[in-house]
């Protein structure tokens, strides 16, 4: 288990309810929960397998938090065969590894060194209890790796049965999918410490589970789409532990050792808001379907919208970031390319090379490097330092002469810096129609060719242009008046604006329905979205209607371009980036399967699909009910692992998905029990290890799994050899 840099995230995001410390001051513990795993790790290790120093790290641990009540000790048993294949690829890239005196694949169940440690942990168990005090009146429970099961999943099970009312309870373990699990459960008063030992000194990490679960719902509740405090109390209290339990859920698309990340995820994971960022999807959800599941019952309805956003807030923002880096070339980086020629140019006018033609017009514009700087300065003197002079020369009716498709600069043009303050846009009167002025200076950039084709373009067809981040006043003035000029109706709405949800609807609407018939009313118009859309309402709706007599083209409700302060100022928009959006986006389907998998056809991505399915309604029981529907359930071997694999695209999920299933059917269920210690032992332990770990006969029997790739059969006649040496190992001290 384990969300990539969970511990990390939570530290930074929860600072109050997580924190690290050199030392531990625990008093009034009711129960002490030990995952036993990494203390076998690190104790082995450390004295090269001897069994003493792990016994005196669970005293220590004991001294340490003084539980009142009960001691539960838990080490990982067999896992579900969905981790089988994982651990057997984990155990592979370490076999190379330089060998030390303890091996450390004897910490795996089965082993001839797990049963003698089980056995002198039981041992010093008895023997504590009748000469240590801090024992005697403690209830001791020891699950030792005979007991199926992960060690966090045996000690949230018992928490669950057990029911506890009242006391602290502490956790003390490694695994930061502890913290998930806590969370889900309704136990109160948990706290969990994980150790980090390095250089003989040892830092803890500790997390307030209550504590956590209620700055969890400060920060996220703006999320929900229903204010909870209009809602009765019980509601309430069911409604923020669900968004937990959503948050949690959320988080099994980051990837972990049971499903693979989804697409967009693994884009996002060297980010350090990664988890932030998939958080804020769920914000985009109707209130009516902010309900993921119901204690690891997936709901449907909801995860199919989940599945929506996902196409819309992931698949296709990561298809456009393709599209912009490689597949389009010019069309798309027009204006980066423009902005190479201006640095040309202002080099040029810096050194007076600039030829003079017929007519001559001065206009100053402040540098692009130097205008912020400038501003920051006091004095008339400092502010007109890093203005430079350019001079344009040529023909007034140059602008007329130029292609769609031109992007070359016109002839001595003067360039309009990215930074430059935008005023007033008007027609030259004297030019018949075709020169611009911009604050009575003329203006001949070719940005402004492409802001007319990409805004005639618009408003032509029914397109969405989407501006990531904030636009200045003075850039919402000058794109009303470029629209004025193109005699094309511009309406800009703000939150105060009585339409301003209406539009929002419309818009959001649109992006959920990529196509549609020119009779829809919002056929006739383009759309203008500026905002933070990726947490937050937009800031400002723009819609630009053509004339009336104009004809638009077909109903394509298709977002055309996405605007990004890291990418560009405004993406070059024209028919043919349009009529080639669909093989594009055919290629990258292709691509990203061809990438990760040898097949990438209709069959096998169906294929992919329904195995996806029943793994994440697999998890999600596991995580929420800690109920294991079937222990053979794992993924077929034409399929990656969660460590090299990747989740099918959302859209092609919610193509698969039935849109009439009201309850999830995508659960394997099966009667068979748990594999045996050895027999799962004798599945993962990688060939070099064999003569070091395992006897003549497991080698034998190991021999016979990895010759028969592990086939159903061959497990059926190894399992049948050794089911008469399986003794469970739980042991309780009342």
């Amino acid at each position: 288990m384990g969300v990539p840099g969970l511990f990390r995230w939570l530290l930074r995001r929860f600072p109050v309810a997580c924190w690290t410390s050199s030392r531990i001051e625990a008093t009034g513990t009711q129960s002490l929960f030990v995952d036993l795993n990494s203390t076998l790790h690190h104790g082995a290790r450390q004295s090269q397998g001897d069994f003493q120093a792990i016994a005196t790290a669970v005293d220590d641990l004991v001294n340490l938090i003084q539980p009142s009540q009960l001691l539960y000790l838990a080490i990982d048993g067999v896992p579900p065969r969905m981790k089988e294949r994982l651990q057997r690829e984990r155990r592979e890239r370490l076999a190379s590894a330089p060998i030390s005196s303890f091996n450390s694949y004897s910490i795996t169940p089965g082993t001839s060194w797990m049963h003698r440690v089980e056995a002198y942990l039981c041992e010093f168990i008895e023997h504590k209890r009748k000469s240590d005090s801090n024992w005697q009146n403690l209830s001791v429970v020891f699950s030792g790796c005979q007991d199926p099961g992960e060690g966090e999943q045996k000690i949230m099970e018992y928490l669950r049965t057990r029911g506890f009312e009242g006391g602290h309870h502490c956790i003390w373990s490694n695994d930061a999918d502890s913290v998930l699990l806590s969370l889900t459960t309704r136990v109160p008063n948990i706290t969990m410490i994980s150790e980090r030992p390095k250089g003989g000194i040892s830092t803890y990490t500790v997390f307030n589970i209550d504590m956590l679960r209620e700055q969890m719902v400060s920060r996220y509740s703006s999320l929900l789409a229903e204010p909870s405090e209009e809602l009765p109390c019980h509601v309430k209290v069911d409604r923020l532990y669900g968004l937990v339990d959503d948050l949690v859920f959320m988080t099994l698309f980051a990837g972990n050792d049971f499903l693979p990340a989804v697409s967009f995820v693994m884009e996002w994971l060297n980010e350090p808001d990664f988890i932030d960022n998939l958080l804020a999807m769920y914000g985009h959800l109707p209130a009516k379907h902010q309900c993921l599941h119901n204690r690891g019952q997936i709901n449907p309805k909801a995860f199919r919208e989940l599945l929506k956003v996902f196409v819309v807030e992931g698949e296709e923002r990561s298809f456009r970031k393709h599209v912009g880096v490689t597949a389009l070339g010019s069309q798309l980086t027009a204006l980066r390319i423009r902005r190479m020629e201006w640095e040309i140019q202002r080099e040029k006018a810096k050194g007076g090379d600039m030829e003079n033609g017929d007519v001559s017009v001065s206009t100053s514009i402040a540098n692009g490097c130097d205008v912020h700087a400038a501003k920051r300065k006091k004095g008339k003197a400092a502010q007109t330092k890093g203005m430079v002079p350019y001079v344009w020369t040529g023909p007034a009716s140059a602008l007329a002469s130029m292609q769609t498709t031109d992007i070359a600069l016109l002839a001595g043009s003067a360039p309009l810096p990215p930074s430059a303050t935008l005023g007033f846009l008007s027609v030259d009167p004297s030019s018949n129609g075709s020169l611009l002025v911009l604050d009575g200076q003329p203006l001949l950039s070719p940005i402004l060719l492409s802001s007319f084709n990409l805004m005639t373009n618009l408003a032509e067809s029914p397109g969405t242009l989407e501006v990531l981040g904030t636009i200045s006043s003075n850039k919402l003035k000058w794109l009303q008046s470029l629209a004025k000029v193109l005699q094309l109706e511009c309406t800009v709405r703000t939150s105060s604006d009585p339409k301003f949800a209406s539009e929002c609807k419309k818009w959001k609407r649109k992006r959920y329905q990529p196509t549609g018939s020119p009779k829809d009313p919002g056929a006739m118009s383009a759309t203008i979205v500026v905002g933070d859309l990726d947490l937050c309402s937009p800031t400002y709706i723009i819609s630009l209607r053509a004339k009336k007599d104009r004809t638009p083209t077909d109903g394509m409700f298709q977002t055309v371009a996405v605007v990004g302060e890291d990418n560009w100022d405004m993406l070059y928009g024209d028919a043919r980036t349009e009529r080639r959006r669909d093989a594009e986006l055919a290629e990258w389907r292709q691509g990203f399967y061809r990438r990760h998998y040898q097949q990438k056809g209709p069959q096998f991505i169906r294929h992919l699909c329904a195995y996806y399915a029943d793994a994440l309604g697999w998890t999600t029981m596991y995580y929420f009910a800690g109920d294991v529907s079937s222990w053979e359930f794992a993924w077929p071997d034409d399929i990656a692992s969660s460590r090299d694999g990747v989740a099918p695209l959302a859209s092609d999920l919610l193509e698969f998905l039935d849109p009439n299933m009201s309850d999830w059917q995508y659960l394997p269920v099966s009667d068979q029990a748990a594999p045996l210690a050895r027999e799962h032992m004798l599945s993962i332990m990688p060939r070099p290890s064999w003569p070091l770990v395992l006897t003549e006969e497991e080698r034998r029997l190991a021999h016979l799994l990895h010759d028969n790739k592990y086939s159903e059969i061959t497990r059926q006649e190894v399992h049948s050899r050794l089911s008469a040496e399986y003794v469970p190992v739980v042991r309780v001290w009342l």
